[in-house]
């Protein structure tokens, strides 16, 4: 191990800059290691379907890496991340999916580790605001779920709206106007 106290003089214009604090080996400096797998969906009829467009994040003591699954494979890639344990996280932007946190270690520099992910699709909860005078869909109106899962919409103007990615608990969904 060596120990780096002092740091190289860069120019404000140099946008590539590595501050590493602390001991460092030349392995942990490398980062040659990858983690690597595929994205699907778990249960009911889209079991196994291929998901792309999936947020897939690691994190560890060995570095941090961010990436899309891809459309159609649902496969993923993160490069240049050293030995160490790390938090996988998969986040499905659409919502219809439920997030996911595995855990995984990386032992050896130059590995790539597989690390597969089967999401479950989430509950949803779909309808139209309507006025109670003349049964006109309500615009703007805030949709909201209570519960652990939660999660609101603002409705269209027509007074539609959607909520994904629920968990399955009992809820309460309220409505508000704007403000």
């Amino acid at each position: 191990h060596r120990d780096l106290h002092s740091f190289p003089t860069r120019r404000s214009s140099d946008l590539n800059v590595l501050l590493t604090i602390g001991p460092v080996s030349e392995a942990d400096a490398s980062g040659t290691a990858s983690l690597a797998g595929e994205v699907t969906a778990k249960g009911g009829v889209k079991a196994g379907a291929k998901l792309g467009g999936v947020e897939v994040t690691a994190q560890g003591v060995g570095g941090f890496g961010v990436t899309v699954s891809e459309a159609g494979t649902g496969k993923y890639a993160i490069g240049n991340l050293g030995v160490g344990t790390y938090a996988v996280r998969f986040f499905d932007p659409s919502g219809t999916y439920l997030p996911l946190e595995e855990s995984t270690t990386i032992a050896v520099e130059g590995e790539t580790k597989t690390l597969a992910a089967a999401l479950k699709e989430g509950g949803s909860i779909s309808g139209t605001v309507t006025s109670a005078t003349n049964g006109s869909g309500l615009g703007g109106v805030f949709v909201y779920v209570s519960g652990a899962s939660g999660g609101s919409a603002v409705t269209e103007p027509d007074g539609s709206f959607s909520i994904k990615g629920l968990l399955p608990e009992i809820g309460r969904a309220s409505c508000r106007e704007r403000v």
